[in-house]
């Protein structure tokens, strides 16, 4: 099967199974012991339908960030990111008799406005080094914090937005493994370690990225066959108890899923 449609059936099987979990969800994410997966608090029955596809990747964390902040305390934004291979916007709404609305189906910026009042301000990543996309979203954990380009900065920190600076990652950090040693020593140790998340800064700027905003999780981009990422991988992996899940990708999924298998996950 072409691997870009296996992607794309992947991700609408788990935009469903999140959605679905909760309609049984209480008043808040609720993750009790022997359950898989954390379930969130039940949607609005009338959603905010709008297109996240075709616009910049500065956009696309943007946007996702903002869909993790809202969702997590009532679903309400629900966005379409599919291609030709896809099941059209309305598919999975309509299946779980959910209606829409779509007066920013083209303006995502307008939802911005909307909800504004509900984001506390803003994180910046560092462009020069991508992968503090990635570190910027446990810091998001408990925190309305837009995940920000710096290109984008004038326009959010000006009305109708004006915005604040929260959270600057720029010059921080000078490489990728870097990064997520500070993950890894500074929110991994107060992380609930039933999950990790693995998206590539460059490849997943949406999709699952908004889920993991919603929970804060931790995440990474390990490659389990350059040796000091290795080393670094194998810290995360041992800190993580029996029945643990790893969602997302890998750089390349073979040696990602045997690694994955030897920890029993």
């Amino acid at each position: 099967m072409n691997r870009k449609i296996t992607s794309q059936m992947k991700m609408t099987a788990i935009t469903l199974a999140l959605f679905m979990s909760a309609f049984t969800a209480g008043a808040q994410i609720a993750w009790p012991e022997g359950q898989l997966l954390p379930s969130f608090p039940a949607p609005a029955q009338k959603q905010d339908l709008f297109y996240l596809r075709n616009t910049t990747d500065d956009e696309m964390f943007l946007f996702s960030s903002l869909k993790g902040i809202i969702n997590r305390t009532q679903p309400r934004l629900f966005s379409y990111e599919g291609d030709a291979h896809a099941e059209g916007e309305y598919t999975w709404l309509n299946s779980l008799d959910v209606s829409y609305n779509t007066d920013n189906i083209n303006n995502p910026w307008g939802l911005l406005a909307k909800y504004k009042t509900e984001v506390e301000g803003l994180i910046v990543y560092d462009a020069e080094q991508i992968h503090t996309v990635n570190l910027a979203i446990p810091m998001t954990k408990n925190r309305k914090l837009l995940i920000a380009s710096p290109d984008l900065l004038s326009r959010l920190t000006a009305a109708p937005y004006n915005f604040s600076i929260v959270e600057d990652l720029r010059g921080k950090f000078t490489s990728a493994l870097q990064v997520y040693q500070h993950i890894y020593d500074i929110c991994w140790s107060s992380a609930d370690k039933r999950l990790l998340i693995g998206l590539s800064p460059v490849n997943h700027t949406a999709s699952l990225r908004e889920y993991a905003v919603a929970l804060g999780v931790p995440v990474i981009w390990l490659d389990p066959k350059t040796s000091a990422e290795s080393v670094l991988l194998n810290k995360f992996l041992a800190l993580m108890p029996p029945g643990a899940n790893y969602m997302g990708w890998w750089p390349e999924e073979e040696p990602g899923v045997a690694r994955l298998s030897y920890y029993g996950f």
